[in-house]
Parts: C-alpha cells; sequence; structure tokens
C-alpha cells in the first residue's frame, strides 16, 4: 500500500512540472508573438503546440525513432522557455532554439513525407521567421531599401523595421493556416520567398530582384488560396497587399526609368539584363 502510494504521488508530481512545462512553452510563444504585434490567446497558443507535439510523437512511433525524438522534443522545448527568458528576447538563446528545432525538424524529414509533418514544419517556419539573425537582417534591410527607393518617386510603403518583421511572421501564419486541411504544404513555395528576398540588389533596390520576389510571392498565393479559406485565424493576413504595394512600387520604376516600357516588353529587357550580368561571371571565370 505504500508502495502504491509513493508511485502515484510519484505520477502526480511529474504530472505537475509537465504542466508547468507545458504552460511556460505556452507562454513563451505568446511572448515571441506579442514582441511582433500579433495577438494569441492562451487557449489557441497551447492547441499549436499541442499539434506539433503529437505529430512529432505519431511520426516518431511510425518510423521507430521515438527515443530520438522524445529526447529532441525536450530539447527544443528547454532552448525555447530559455529564450523567452533571456535578457534579449531574439538574441543568441533565441537563435539556438531555432536551431535546435531545424534538427528536430530535419530529423523528421528524413523519414516522413512532408504532408505528414505539416505541424512540424509550420512551428518551424514562425520560429525562423521571428529570429533577429543574419538572414532575416538583410532581408529587413533589403526592404527598407525598396522603402526609400519607392519614397524617392512619391509612393510609400510605410515600412519600418517592425512592420516588416510583423510581416514576415504573418506571412508564415497565413500560408501554413489557410494550407491546413486543404492536403498541401507551403514549405517550398515560403522558402522560396525568402531565397527571393535575399537576391533584391541592395544598391538598385527595384530592379529586377524585386521582380522576382514579388512572383515568388504569387506562387505562394497561387499554390495556398483555392477552394474555402478559414473564417478566422491568427495574425492579419498580409500577402495580398505585399504582393499588390510591391508590384506597383516595381512599375513606378520601370515607368521612371525605361521611359514607360511595362510588361512583357520590360520582362524580356530584364532578362536580357539578367543574362548578360551571368554571361559576365563566366567571362570572368
Amino acid at each position: 500500500m505504500k508502495l502504491f502510494a509513493v508511485v502515484l504521488l510519484s505520477l502526480v508530481a511529474l504530472n505537475a512540472v509537465q504542466a508547468g512545462v507545458d504552460e511556460d512553452l505556452r507562454d513563451s510563444y505568446i511572448k515571441f508573438l506579442g514582441a511582433n504585434n500579433i495577438k494569441i490567446d492562451q487557449a489557441e497558443a497551447h492547441r499549436r503546440l499541442l499539434a506539433y507535439k503529437k505529430e512529432s510523437i505519431d511520426l516518431a512511433n511510425k518510423y521507430g525513432i521515438y527515443d530520438h525524438i522524445d529526447e529532441l522534443l525536450s530539447k527544443t522545448t528547454e532552448l525555447i522557455i530559455a529564450a523567452s527568458k533571456a535578457k534579449v528576447l531574439f538574441g543568441s538563446e533565441y537563435n539556438k532554439a531555432v536551431v535546435a528545432f531545424h534538427v528536430l525538424r530535419n530529423t523528421l524529414a528524413d523519414h516522413a513525407h512532408e504532408l505528414e509533418m505539416i505541424h512540424v514544419d509550420f512551428n518551424n517556419d514562425l520560429l525562423a521567421s521571428m529570429a533577429h539573425d543574419p538572414t532575416n537582417n538583410m532581408g529587413v534591410k533589403l526592404l527598407l531599401a525598396v522603402n526609400d527607393e519607392a519614397k524617392q518617386l512619391k509612393y510609400s510603403l510605410n515600412y519600418t523595421a517592425p512592420v516588416l518583421r510583423n510581416i514576415a511572421a504573418n506571412l508564415v501564419l497565413e500560408a501554413y493556416q489557410v494550407s491546413i486541411g486543404k492536403n498541401i504544404t507551403p514549405v517550398h513555395e515560403l522558402a522560396q520567398t525568402i531565397s527571393q528576398r535575399q537576391r533584391i540588389d541592395l544598391e538598385h533596390p527595384l530592379s529586377s530582384g524585386l521582380r522576382h520576389y514579388v512572383e515568388s510571392l504569387q506562387a505562394l498565393f497561387m499554390k495556398i488560396y483555392f477552394g474555402n479559406s478559414l473564417d478566422e485565424y491568427v495574425g492579419t493576413p498580409v500577402l495580398g497587399k505585399l504582393m499588390k504595394t510591391l508590384r506597383y512600387a516595381k512599375y513606378l520604376q520601370d515607368d521612371s526609368i525605361l521611359d514607360g516600357i511595362t510588361g512583357p516588353a520590360l520582362a524580356i529587357f530584364e532578362s536580357l539584363v539578367d543574362n548578360l550580368m551571368d554571361l559576365k561571371k563566366q567571362i570572368r571565370h
């Protein structure tokens, strides 16, 4: 009887500890999103965390890697909570958490199909979108350059660093929340938007690099928006407005530099320029 009581008390204690960890993890996400001016209530945050955890455990069981995934889940949880309590919210501790979650995601991806791990990818991309790392910092810098160049053409995008970081997180929220339930994943299209964003020319921010970025946003839009959309979700939809404002900024540059050449003719001209730049690189080698 005493042994049973000891075991029961131990289980109660373990459950209490786990509940405390889950609450800390939930509150960490609320804090991260709140810092980017995105509101999420406790119940919704908890539900989303349970979704990626359950998905991870189910896949770990399916592919016989439970022990490894359980260890990685514990590590990522620990690092995420630590990051939320760090003096600098999106500093080195946060970057460690992002890297750890990448490891979790990639370990599952070695075995599972992408459609099986949409909640894991959702969380992975959301964490990455909020990081103040070299990639995101440069992305902000490039889009601020677009903002400044557009302003010279009397067009205000009203971009600031906080606004752009809010857009980055909301873009991930929008893409995945619209995709879930449609048997699709936006993981590749989102990755492509980041890749093309980084190719914007800092010295000539309204040049062909911006066009390629807008095209990647359009590809994401075409991927996710079909059938029924959600009535409500966390965050603010930003994709449509982002495409519209950046496309217009590009058209302004087209008219000012190329004497009214727009549309297909401009695309041909820019394609020639891109090809010449590639040829220049080959000649140098």
